[in-house]
């Protein structure tokens, strides 16, 4: 199995939950430690990309800040593929208010040696930018995209070469949580 960096999303302005969703907590813990639990069992590392840098520091987390703050997840993916190192083709992303995801599920998404594609994300009734992998290769798309202000990552998954992997069988469907009534749902 390829390990690849994972990026966690979390930079926006989490309107709709009233305060920072990242740090609101499920069974004691931010959402955002679930979800970088859940990448670290597939990943090299994990980064979270937010509006500033350090912000999940005391966390445990590094955090680089976006590139171009206040584009969305579009900008945040910039950022990730910006960051990647030397030899390093893929990236996981994923967002930070999915307490429900499995690293079995994440692992189905991860690219073989020879993965020509330049992105792998799960079908549901349509393709999920998020979780999925995204290769160094969709940066000049990414860019074009962000520069025509093309910001949404579906139209971006209409736009590149996409492997589809099945959305997890009894999968519970908690992959995000937007609003505070959802998250005591969960509870």
């Amino acid at each position: 199995m390829i390990r690849v960096p994972a990026y966690i999303l979390a930079g926006g302005r989490s309107r709709r939950f009233g305060s920072d969703k990242a740090r609101a907590l499920l069974r004691e813990r931010p959402l955002i430690l679930h979800v970088a639990d859940a990448a670290a069992a597939v990943a090299s590392r994990v980064t979270v990309v937010a509006d500033v840098a350090g912000k999940y520091g005391d966390l445990g987390l590094l955090t680089l800040a976006d590139r171009l703050g206040g584009l969305g997840p579009m900008a945040g993916l910039h950022a990730a593929l910006h960051d990647l190192r030397p030899g390093e083709e893929w990236l996981l992303l994923c967002p930070c208010d999915a307490p429900g995801l499995r690293p079995e599920w994440l692992a189905r998404l991860l690219p073989g040696d020879d993965d020509r594609h330049e992105v792998i994300a799960f079908r549901e009734e349509r393709l999920q930018p998020l979780p999925a992998i995204y290769s160094i290769r969709c940066l000049p798309e990414v860019e074009r995209r962000l520069h025509g202000c093309e910001r949404s990552l579906h139209g971006l998954l209409d736009a590149v070469r996409v492997r589809e992997v099945p959305w997890p069988e009894h999968s519970q469907r908690i992959w995000q949580v937007n609003t505070p009534r959802e998250l005591e749902g969960l509870r």
